[in-house]
């Protein structure tokens, strides 16, 4: 029975980089001879025909084999290109898919306020970093999804930090230099797991409700705990204390000093007395 993948060129995804401009060809001798090209569609990969934007030049045709408009595509993605034609009183479809890559390595980038660095982490699993000793376009995981799991792991920090009473994210230069290591740490942990090693192989969780993100939430429990007092004594913020199980801020939202509702000898005798007729 066919399939959708018979409508595929042999051999695609083509591959090309950003920059570059190629007329790609597609061949209908196992369905016919063409008699006419009717067009040439170029979507992106959100599904959008941007044709008018990545396509120049003509069809030509000769044979059986179609030569498409020329492709310069905008921007690293995968593009699908579908070539219309006419074979007797047949409509006929070949779809080719172009991936596009940046020349470029897309090394990623961590969010303003996150922990650690992607070069860091590549330096500490190096074997499977790229050969420039980081995480790019093509590595697994890529740059990208490295920068994402730093993210990850610096958004529980500051959410573990934030329950313990500290403003976050971190600045402290040496306080933000010990949890930088540590989300490093945890990544590279990751890391390891996605190739099927470390302690976060595929035997986390299984056959438990446990997976690794919670082993990653309970490590950050036990850091931030053991180290939740030399935090503050580095200088981290810690506007609420959370040790005698009442916690309270001592600036409001504007950072202006908030004083509190009752003071000593705020009553008479510091006896509080109940005046049952007013």
């Amino acid at each position: 029975m066919a399939n959708a993948k018979d409508l595929w060129v042999h051999e695609s995804p083509k591959v090309m980089a950003v920059g570059e401009s190629k007329a790609y060809a597609i061949e209908f001798s196992n369905v016919g001879t063409p008699s006419a090209v009717t067009s040439t569609t170029a979507y992106d990969e959100d599904g959008t025909d941007v044709s008018g934007t990545v396509l120049s030049g003509s069809n030509s045709l000769s044979g059986s084999i179609v030569t498409m408009k020329k492709l310069t595509p905008a921007s690293a993605q995968n593009y699908r290109l579908v070539c219309n034609v006419t074979i007797g009183n047949n409509t006929v479809f070949g779809v080719l898919d172009v991936a596009v890559f940046a020349p470029a390595p897309a090394i990623g980038t961590i969010t303003a306020g996150s922990y650690g660095a992607i070069a860091t982490v590549a330096a500490l699993v190096p074997r499977h970093a790229s050969k420039a000793g980081n995480f790019d376009d093509v590595t697994n995981p890529t740059g990208v999804q490295a920068a994402t799991f730093l993210d990850q792991v610096s958004a529980i920090i500051d959410t573990v930090l934030e329950a313990n009473g500290f403003t976050t994210p971190v600045t402290v230069a040496k306080a933000k230099r010990i949890l930088d290591i540590f989300a490093e740490q945890e990544v590279a942990s990751i890391v390891e797991g996605i190739h099927g090693a470390g302690r976060f192989g595929p035997a986390v969780g299984r056959g438990t409700a446990k997976g690794r993100w919670s082993v990653v939430m309970t490590d950050v429990i036990e850091f931030i705990t053991k180290m939740a007092v030399g935090l503050e004594k580095l200088g981290v913020p810690r506007p609420r204390d959370l040790s005698s199980g009442i916690g309270f801020r001592g600036t409001d939202e504007a950072g202006d000093d908030v004083f509190p509702l009752f003071q000593r000898k705020a009553f008479n005798d510091n006896k509080y007395q109940i005046d049952w007729d007013s």
